[in-house]
């Protein structure tokens, strides 16, 4: 579970240090009863983030960590997450614990990320400890449901977690959990003054309206960070021919995000369509310089103007004629070596075997990406006569999807 904290202008922002062990013992203890409570009373919880005061060296401090029905509302906004049916639980490893792990995909992405989750055995006494003679009935459950949250978490952006955890709490969707009872503490505000008959107005009414308000903004702003990041994957796959791997490097070295574009704040987004456009003109401009000197070849101002930080400018460099042929050469490598009509090698067998090429490698690049046009041809050559000795030239490659 990731957790929170209140800047200086009282907004909640992730936590960059270490958390109290107390407050995330806490808050924990809080969301295995309002999983107890959802599976047992069949209403789902109000409670969308936990907020629990600790005392510190430094003082007060309040931690801040979204529930699990929190994690539910998430994957509502964010929509196109799905979590599969492959679920892990793991009851004899740990005496105390059972561990449950699942699988979370988001559909228009196509990436799957993993939830883990921990339910103790045994009720929970004083000081977190196991009440060995008294068993939890309602541990798998708890260990399943933690695992989804954690799973969903996976998948939505700091950045969008922050600014929906915000409205949250300006709302009311939260508990105030407070030692040693762990009673909610909500904030109740003056009623108002009714007209002579009209029914009263309960605080829930009062905070509808808002409610509603903010959630259709942040749904449509999801909207519009999810419409930005089709348009840019489009982009990068259609007209400039790179695939996922390929994109990978590019948005983490130029544009310092995580390893996919959901990690991309909207800025970032519409940098990296620039950048696109950038490219783009680089390459008609080359285009236009190939056709003045009749050579079909890129010529050595093309490779100048194509910078060696962008995939395509990478593979220009080592001697490829795209980035899309240079992945296409790595992939047939790497299906000779692992497939079950190839060698049949391990994807670290494969790795070892390419390593006495001795290619020199970059910080953050696979060996073969380092690898020159001619590497990659000698070593498919090598490769092919092996597997051709060992099942006598009979048989394709098999294809394990990855590359090394």
């Amino acid at each position: 579970m990731a957790y929170y904290e209140k800047d200086n202008k009282g907004e909640l922002v992730p936590i960059k240090g270490g958390v109290e062990t107390e407050a995330m013992a806490a808050i924990e203890k809080y969301d295995d009863e309002a999983i107890v409570r959802e599976m047992t009373g069949g209403a789902a919880a109000e409670e969308f983030i936990y907020r629990y005061n600790i005392q510190t060296a430094n003082g007060p401090h309040e931690v801040i960590g979204i529930s699990t029905p929190g994690a539910s509302q998430l994957a509502n906004l964010v929509g196109n997450l799905e979590v599969l049916n492959d679920v892990r639980v793991d009851k004899d490893s740990d005496p105390d614990y059972i561990y449950a792990m699942l699988r979370v995909r988001n559909s228009e992405r196509n990436t799957v990320l993993l939830g883990v989750g921990r339910a103790c055995k045994y009720v929970v006494g004083r000081n977190n400890a196991p009440v060995h003679d008294r068993s939890d009935e309602h541990a798998f459950v708890k260990a399943i449901s933690k695992a989804q949250r954690n799973g969903i978490l996976h998948h939505v952006s700091e950045e969008v977690i922050t600014r929906i955890i915000n409205t949250w709490a300006k709302s009311g969707k939260q508990a105030r959990i407070n030692p040693p009872t762990m009673s909610t503490e909500r904030k109740a505000a003056a009623p108002k003054q009714n007209a002579p008959g009209a029914p009263p107005v309960t605080q829930k009414q009062e905070s509808t309206a808002s409610q509603q308000s903010s959630t259709s903004d942040i749904a449509k702003q999801m909207e519009k960070l999810n419409t930005l990041r089709e348009l840019v994957h489009n982009r990068f796959s259609y007209e400039l021919k790179l695939d996922d791997s390929a994109i990978t490097p590019v948005i983490e070295q130029r544009f310092g995000a995580g390893k996919n574009l959901s990690s991309m704040s909207e800025k970032q987004l519409n940098d990296c369509l620039a950048y696109i456009d950038e490219i783009i003109a680089k390459r008609d401009a080359d285009d236009v310089a190939v056709q003045e000197t009749g050579d079909n070849k890129p010529s050595t101002t093309q490779q100048a103007k194509v910078t060696q930080e962008t995939p395509e400018g990478q593979a220009i460099a080592l001697g490829f004629t795209t980035a899309a042929e240079q992945f296409a050469m790595r992939d047939k490598l790497f299906k000779i070596l692992t497939g079950s009509a190839g060698l049949g090698m391990s994807p670290e067998q494969a790795r070892k075997w390419v390593s006495g090429y001795n290619i020199v490698t970059t910080p953050g690049l696979t060996a073969t990406a380092c690898a020159s046009k001619d590497t990659i041809t000698t070593m498919i050559n090598d490769a092919e006569q092996a597997a051709g000795a060992l099942h006598g030239n009979s048989g394709e490659p098999g294809d394990q999807g990855q590359l090394i």
